[in-house]
């Protein structure tokens, strides 16, 4: 206990973290799962899009008869498309009824 007056730090956050860690292992996979996907659901979203960008640009890159403005818009194209079937898993499998470790006490 003197480590935490020299510090000035206090237990709670570090009790809570603890409680929040013990909700989530009484979770069944599915609802963590969800839970991670409706906590982490933007970058889920920018992920996709980046990487559809990358899988599209290696795709066009070999195609020799487009200019690479086209391969571009083509990129970007794809990647729209990639991005919104992701939305869409997100949105789907987010919606259901999830357990929040945050609104728990």
């Amino acid at each position: 206990m003197h480590w935490l007056r020299m510090t000035g730090r206090s237990l709670q956050p570090l009790l809570a973290k603890t409680k929040k860690n013990e909700i989530r292992a009484q979770l069944s996979p599915l609802l963590r799962a969800k839970n991670y996907v409706s906590e982490y659901r933007y970058y889920i979203v920018a992920g996709s899009w980046v990487g559809g960008m990358s899988l599209a640009g290696l795709y066009l890159y070999r195609k020799k008869y487009m200019t690479p403005t086209q391969k571009l818009v083509e990129a970007r194209m794809y990647a729209q498309a990639i991005t919104l079937g992701s939305l869409a898993a997100v949105a789907a499998f987010s919606s259901g009824a999830t357990t929040d470790p945050k609104s728990e006490k």
